[in-house]
Parts: C-alpha cells; sequence; structure tokens
C-alpha cells in the first residue's frame, strides 16, 4: 500500500506499463505522468525482468547502512558465553 502522497500508485504503474505496451515513447509516458525518466525506466525494466511482480511498490529504505554505528544497548552487542570464556570482551 502506498502512502496518500505517492507519485506512483499501483494504477499509475499499470497505467505506465501499458501504455509502454501500445508503443508509446519514454519520454511522451515522462511528460504524460510527470515524474522522471530514470523512473519509468526502472519501472519498465522491473516490469519486463519480473513480471506483474514487478509493478509492486517497494521500499527506497537502503538494505545496508555502512557508516552507522551500533547501538551501544543492543542486545547483538552483548557478550556472550563463549566470548567470555575465551577471554574475549
Amino acid at each position: 500500500m502506498s502512502h496518500g502522497r505517492a507519485r506512483l500508485t499501483v494504477c499509475s504503474r499499470r497505467l505506465i506499463v501499458q501504455r509502454h505496451q501500445t508503443g508509446w515513447k519514454q519520454a511522451h509516458i515522462v511528460a504524460a505522468i510527470a515524474v522522471s525518466r530514470k523512473c519509468i525506466k526502472t519501472l519498465i525494466d522491473r516490469y519486463a525482468a519480473e513480471g506483474e511482480a514487478g509493478r509492486a511498490a517497494r521500499s527506497s529504505r537502503p538494505y545496508t547502512m555502512p557508516t552507522r554505528r551500533a547501538f551501544a544497548g543492543h542486545p547483538s552487542n552483548q557478550p556472550t558465553a563463549t566470548s567470555l570464556k575465551a577471554g574475549y570482551s
């Protein structure tokens, strides 16, 4: 489910794919939908690779955050029994 102000809803992503399949040029789709050319190309390529599943909404959150520091109080940062026996702290 997309949020209320989302530019590309399920219906608009379907419309983009339909227009591309009927022969519209990407530049014309960009002008009609008012999103970036990269976004249109990504959606069309994803649909070509994955079919209907490629039209589903996806999170823009990155998979990893290399610059993020570990939270000191997080359970994964606590010493384990094995590390305490081995003399690691």
